[in-house]
């Protein structure tokens, strides 16, 4: 992307933190039913661990029927970084509970360029509406303007599209799959 692009984004990602800290309730930028009133305060962006996975496996299953054992996960963690990827926790602040989790997958194409493939955006259900997605797909979209991709592009569910239009994607074109297990 261009320079004017990754500006926009740090410029949104900057005014984004800033009226959090700043002390705005986010039950008014948010809706209801958040608990948390400043979440720039309350919770942190860090790379996943290793030591994370039992919980990250926790908030998969959420809203997925494919549930790889702990096993699994710690074997594929031992691939995942090498596979041009990168993955982030949001913790809560004091406590380090992990309360949200997203992955982004860096794809060279053979035409040229780099795109991110943003995927498995889990945040603890208690605490939707409080910002917490929006804070880990800020980072992953900093994480794909950093590797220099030219599009970061996600599927989702219907019910998601709202959000996700909030954090700055449009609907494009149509996404298909086969499911093998």
């Amino acid at each position: 992307p261009g320079d004017d692009t990754r500006e926009m984004w740090r410029n949104a990602k900057s005014l984004f933190v800033a009226s959090f800290q700043d002390g705005i309730d986010s039950s008014e930028a948010y809706g209801s039913g958040c608990e948390y009133a400043v979440f720039s305060v309350d919770f942190s962006i860090r790379p996943l661990q290793e030591s994370d996975l039992k919980d990250v496996r926790t908030l998969l299953t959420q809203f997925s029927s494919f549930f790889p054992s702990l096993q699994e996960m710690q074997d594929a963690f031992a691939t995942f970084y090498g596979c041009d990827s990168y993955a982030c926790v949001a913790c809560k602040e004091g406590d380090g509970e992990i309360s949200g989790v997203g992955f982004v997958y860096f794809l060279q194409k053979i035409r040229g360029g780099v795109a991110g493939q943003i995927e498995d955006i889990a945040v603890k259900k208690e605490i939707h509406g409080c910002g917490v997605g929006s804070l880990i797909i800020s980072h992953l979209i900093e994480k794909c303007l950093e590797k220099g991709c030219y599009c970061a592009s996600l599927c989702c569910k219907e019910e998601n599209v709202v959000f996700y239009s909030k954090q700055g994607f449009e609907k494009f074109e149509v996404a298909m799959r086969e499911k093998f297990l």
